[in-house]
C-alpha cells in the first residue's frame, strides 16, 4: 500500500500520491478505502491488479465534494443549487 500511496506508473506516466487505508481484512478478503487525486480510466482496477491484489467489488462514495450518500447505482440526480455552488467553489481553488 505504501507504493500506492506515493504514486506508480500506469500508462508511463506516474499517478498521484492517493490516500489508502486499510479497511478490514478477513480470509476472505481485504477492504481497503481509496481517495484519489486524478481519475484514470480504471484506476483503481489497474493499480489494484499490478500489485496482484485483483478487485471483487467497487463502490464510489463520492465524485468531488459531493457524497452520493443513498443514490443507488445506476441513478442519478439533479444537482441543487448548493451543490453546484459547491462544485464551483472548489474549483476555484
Amino acid at each position: 500500500l505504501a507504493a500506492w500511496r506515493s504514486g506508480l506508473l500506469l500508462d508511463g506516466r506516474r499517478t498521484r500520491p492517493a490516500q489508502v487505508e486499510l479497511e478490514h481484512c478477513n480470509a476472505m478478503g481485504s477492504s481497503l478505502r481509496v481517495v484519489l487525486r486524478e481519475g484514470r480510466k480504471r484506476q483503481i482496477r489497474r493499480i489494484a491488479h499490478q500489485l496482484g491484489h485483483p478487485v471483487r467489488r467497487l463502490q464510489r462514495l463520492a465524485l468531488g465534494a459531493l457524497a452520493l450518500g443513498s443514490l443507488a447505482s445506476g441513478c442519478w440526480r439533479w444537482l441543487t443549487t448548493d451543490d453546484m455552488d459547491l462544485l464551483l467553489d472548489k474549483t476555484s481553488q
